[in-house]
């Protein structure tokens, strides 16, 4: 029978919910401080902006301790000058209940971004609803809400249960797994599953695509440009020939590996992939010199986005099929096969793959319903994070932040909405009621 009573916890999300609306202006005014600290990863740093991860993450440590709300706040560095940051919320039980996770991260700006930017890219502004600068939705917004949820349960007086664990990395952006999300893990931090607050649009993603950097070499042999026709046509003079272009046969390669990618995007499918997300992109192109010779050798890199579903293996597997088929019709690649290298740059990240019925996914999507009143929409990531490398260490984890990356992320006048930052921090807070309060009811 429905006596239409309120439960105690629905009378403290309640509560919680109006005090997160009352506090939205000290939220921005955080995250617009949060933006203004030029945390560029030190590998993505120029000379004008070389980063400053580790102030920024001083700064934050800073700002928690300055709350008053965290039992523990810990800010340490396995690699000098490049610290992680954990604070802790502790419940009675002495168990983890929920973690999450941002990097604090960023790229730079670049010089053509600067001069096409509306403003100071590191200056949080608001304007139309939309908070802008560089690392706003990518990803400080996700963090900054997080942080605030966290914030305003403990000023409630919420009593926990279990621990509550927020995590801010660093190193995401060149995917130096072990100096930011393997470290976080390595210091014991852990729990039942891992909220990454990466920007989502405000969609539950179970799933994020794999990636991986392949590189591909093909040599030639060097001819004066005037005596290529030695080299294309067919003659009467004895083999082998003069000269081979090495550009033009890694080109034949790359040709079969534009129709597998359009293969790819027919027939491979995914609940939540976008039509079209499993690909791969060439990244980077060189081959020859600025001498008069047909190119000797020439290299591509590509970046290669899987569906969840697949693993690394296979989707090498189906590469090397397209440049095998290539190999095998052409005399000089049998002679002298391409030289195929993956994973380069940095390790595979293979992809996070939840199904919608698994209980961090149903638990996100209740606390999603209590705080924002809708069915919550599902989706997947575009791109890998550090959900990606959490996951494959065996620590189960799911997206779902404010932002999203077509907001311009790592492009010029980056932006968040400012009420998906409002909404992500009710979402998080009913989340973290859920994962961690002291039960007071049979809710």
């Amino acid at each position: 029978m429905v006596t239409g009573k309120i439960s105690a916890a629905a009378q403290t999300k309640r509560q919680i919910f109006e005090r997160i609306d009352q506090q939205a202006n000290e939220l921005l005014r955080f995250l617009q401080q949060y933006v203004t600290h030029k945390s560029v990863n030190p590998g993505r740093g120029t000379p004008e902006d070389p980063g400053e991860e580790e102030s920024c993450q001083r700064w934050l440590a800073s700002e928690l301790e300055g709350m008053g709300c965290f039992d523990k706040i810990d800010l340490w560095a396995d690699v000098p000058g490049r610290p992680n940051l954990a604070a802790i919320i502790k419940g009675r039980s002495g168990q983890s209940g929920l973690m999450f996770n941002g990097h604090t991260d960023t790229v730079e700006v670049t010089n053509s971004q600067k001069e096409n930017w509306q403003g100071d890219p590191w200056s949080g502004e608001i304007r139309d609803g939309k908070l802008f600068g560089r690392g706003s939705t990518d990803m400080k917004c996700g963090n900054a809400a997080f942080l605030w949820a966290a914030k305003v349960i403990c000023e409630v007086g919420l009593a926990l249960r279990d621990d509550l664990i927020l995590t801010f990395s660093i190193a995401e952006e060149t995917g130096e797994a072990d100096v930011g999300p393997l470290s976080v893990l390595r210091r014991g931090y852990t729990a039942p599953f891992v909220v990454n607050a990466e920007p989502t649009n405000l969609r539950i993603s179970p799933a994020t695509m794999g990636w991986f950097f392949l590189r591909i070499m093909v040599l030639g042999k060097g001819l004066h440009p005037a005596s290529r026709y030695a080299a294309i046509y067919p003659s009467p003079e004895p083999l082998p020939l003069p000269g081979i272009d090495a550009v033009e046969k890694l080109r034949k390669i790359m040709d079969a590996l534009t129709q597998l990618e359009q293969d790819w995007a027919l027939y491979q499918r995914h609940i939540f992939m976008p039509p079209g997300a499993m690909n791969m992109s060439p990244v980077y192109i060189h081959g020859g010199n600025l001498r008069a010779s047909l190119p000797e050798q020439c290299e591509v890199v590509y970046a290669v986005v899987y569906n969840p579903a697949l693993r690394s293996d296979e989707v090498l597997r189906q590469i090397r099929v397209a440049i095998d088929g290539v190999v095998a019709s052409d005399t000089w690649l049998r002679e002298h096969p391409p030289i195929v290298e993956a994973p380069v740059i940095h390790q595979v990240l293979e992809p996070v793959n939840l199904p919608l019925d698994h209980p961090a996914v149903q638990k996100l999507a209740s606390a999603f319903r209590d705080a924002l009143g809708t069915e919550p929409e599902f989706g997947c990531l575009p791109g890998p994070c550090d959900a990606n490398i959490m996951s494959e260490a065996g620590v189960t984890t799911i997206i779902f932040g404010p932002g999203d990356l077509a907001m311009n992320a790592h492009g010029t006048n980056e932006f968040v909405p400012v009420q998906q930052v409002i909404k992500a921090c009710k979402v998080y807070a009913s989340l973290m009621v859920d994962c961690c309060a002291e039960r007071t009811d049979n809710v």
